[in-house]
């Protein structure tokens, strides 16, 4: 599999995320726990080689994890090593989390914490919907103002409003 993702493109990466991410969706409850017991496994042996970074496979791993529900932290904790700065052409479904499961108020530090690794300085270069899920951040924990990380992506933002 690790020599199937280093010779393949972008697209094929970003397709066997998103292909991953919908075999764990709660929608398909036979495979789903299955599923999102492979998922880790299949982060682990993702490739760590700078050709297997790009925009595009960053915004999808991050995908991945945060459609992971309970599994957040675990996967949180693997695909930092496989990221870089994801840019305005990218697209990360913001409407599909689950607000009101309380995803993002569980987990909101470790969500801060992806997107600063993800987020160029620019807020003009953000994927749509980033500056929202910062305020629904904010909205949701009150106490995420204390994130250092948090508070570095509130500034950058703060740059759209003196433009």
């Amino acid at each position: 599999m690790k020599t199937l993702l280093l010779n393949v493109d972008e697209h094929v990466r970003v397709f066997i995320l998103k292909q991953a991410q919908q075999w764990a969706d709660e929608r398909y409850k036979i495979s789903r726990k299955e599923w999102k017991k492979l998922l880790p496994k299949l982060l682990e042996l993702w490739p760590r080689q700078l050709r297997t970074r790009s925009p595009a496979v960053s915004a999808a791993l991050c995908e991945v994890a945060l459609f992971s529900g309970d599994q957040i932290p675990t996967l949180f904790e693997i695909i930092p090593r496989h990221l870089c700065k994801v840019n305005q052409h990218c697209f990360i479904d913001t409407t599909s989390w689950k607000f009101k499961s309380g995803t993002i108020r569980k987990y909101s530090h470790e969500i801060a914490d992806i997107l600063y690794r993800i987020l160029p300085e620019n807020p003009y270069d953000w994927p749509y919907g980033m500056s929202d899920i910062i305020k629904i951040l904010e909205e949701e924990n009150k106490n995420i103002n204390k994130n250092e990380k948090f508070t570095t992506l509130k500034r950058y933002l703060s740059t759209l409003d003196r433009i």
